[in-house]
C-alpha cells in the first residue's frame, strides 16, 4: 500500500504545478457578523467565478459561503415556506449566481434550486 500523501485528510487549494496555495483544516472557522461557523465534515467546496466559496457543511446541516480569504458571505440552513424546511446531510452545493444556489439534500432525497428573495 502506498504511503499517504501530505494532503490526505486536509482541504487544500492546489496550484497548476501541484503546490498548496491555501490549507483550510477541518477545524477551520469562518467568521460571520455575529457568530463563528466551525466546519464539521465538510463534504464539498466550490468556487464561483466571483470568488464566492461555498462549503457543504454536512454535519451542521448547512451551506456556508465565504470569500477565498474566509470572510463570511451567507449561510443556508432553512428553506422558508417549504414542507421540509431544513437541510439534512447536504452533500453538494454550488452558487449559480450571487442570489442563486443548487444543493443536494441527501436525507430528504431532493435537489434544490434556490433563489434568494429580492434577487
Amino acid at each position: 500500500m502506498p504511503e499517504a500523501g501530505p494532503l490526505e485528510g486536509h482541504a487544500a487549494s492546489v496550484g497548476v504545478v501541484g503546490r498548496v496555495l491555501r490549507h483550510l483544516p477541518s477545524s477551520a472557522v469562518i467568521v460571520g457578523p455575529s457568530e463563528w461557523f466551525r466546519l464539521m465534515r465538510p463534504r464539498c467546496v466550490k468556487v464561483a467565478g466571483d470568488g464566492t466559496t461555498t462549503v457543504t457543511d454536512a454535519e451542521n446541516y448547512r451551506m456556508v459561503a465565504s470569500t477565498l480569504a474566509g470572510e463570511y458571505r451567507w449561510v443556508l440552513t432553512d428553506i422558508p415556506h417549504h414542507r421540509l424546511p431544513s437541510l439534512n446531510d447536504p452533500r453538494w452545493g454550488r452558487a449559480v449566481s450571487a442570489g442563486e444556489l443548487v444543493v443536494s439534500d441527501t436525507r430528504h432525497h431532493r435537489i434544490l434550486h434556490l433563489r434568494r428573495s429580492g434577487s
